[in-house]
């Protein structure tokens, strides 16, 4: 768009995120119990912290136990090499959609 219009774009980093599990014992006890929980993720940043904290604490396991919901096929990618007992994608990017994806699930 820019090239287009013959302007000079220039990005400028305004801002830094740092991923950090605030409560790594409440992951481990959710992830480790709860038979068919659900897990929500909302962007492939969330995503990938969430597979390296599974991985950082061996609960690879314990995701065939659980139901992940993503917003976007770029998101479930990143959940690749988990084994998780459903992956469901909303129809919409959006929570509302999010909400309803969880009312149709089955347990």
């Amino acid at each position: 768009f820019f090239s287009c219009m013959k302007c000079n774009y220039y990005p400028i980093k305004c801002y830094q995120s740092k991923k950090k599990n605030v409560r790594p014992n409440n992951f481990v006890k959710f992830m480790r119990s709860h038979n068919n929980g659900i897990i929500t993720l909302f962007s492939r940043r969330t995503a990938q912290s969430f597979c390296n904290e599974i991985t950082k604490y061996k609960l690879t396991h314990f995701c065939k136990s659980k139901i992940a919901i993503v917003l976007s096929e770029a998101i479930e990618k990143e959940l690749k090499n988990m084994e998780f007992l459903k992956i469901y994608k909303t129809k919409k990017p959006n929570f509302e959609s999010m909400i309803e994806t969880i009312n149709l699930i089955k347990f």
